[in-house]
């Protein structure tokens, strides 16, 4: 794997244009080690998962498109977007879910020692979700949470 000055993965094996959308086609295995890299130097990595509906907004939405063109790694999160990359010829190496990847990340976290952010969901959701990977992943250290409202982004106030 080759990785560029910015971080960005650019070994073209592993990157794939899915309708306008860079994707890494990515195992949860090799997302896990690229999270390990970016710990291991102490840099800031975003890691978005695409479904239908992400996708549909990607495509319709600059804003929305410009998180997923800037973030660290972008994997697929759905089986529709499988059988849509298959169809395309763009054979997709493993569905790699937001929640399977989350709870391999915090079994990591806790086996290494990284601490974690939640962020996302309704009020008090990400801080019930911390309390219940903290007992799942015995050395799991949750800093905290944050859950804004609906459409924050679009608050300056509540950034």
């Amino acid at each position: 794997m080759t990785i560029s000055r910015d971080m960005k993965i650019i070994d073209n094996k592993k990157v794939i244009d899915f309708l306008g959308i860079r994707l890494n086609n990515m195992t949860a295995q090799e997302i896990l080690d690229h999270v390990d890299y970016c710990v291991a130097r102490r840099t800031p990595c975003q890691i978005v998962g695409v479904n239908v509906d992400q996708a549909i907004r990607v495509i319709e939405d600059k804003y929305s498109h410009e998180i997923f063109d800037n973030a660290e790694l972008v994997f697929t999160d759905g089986k529709p977007i499988i059988w849509i990359a298959k169809w395309l010829k763009r054979p997709i190496v493993e569905k790699a879910s937001g929640p399977d990847l989350m709870l391999l990340l915090c079994e990591r976290a806790a086996k290494k020692h990284y601490k974690i952010f939640l962020l996302g969901c309704a009020k008090g959701v990400a801080a019930k979700a911390a309390k219940k990977l903290e007992k799942l992943y015995p050395g799991l250290q949750c800093v905290g949470t944050y859950s804004p409202s609906f459409e924050f982004e679009k608050n300056l106030r509540e950034i």
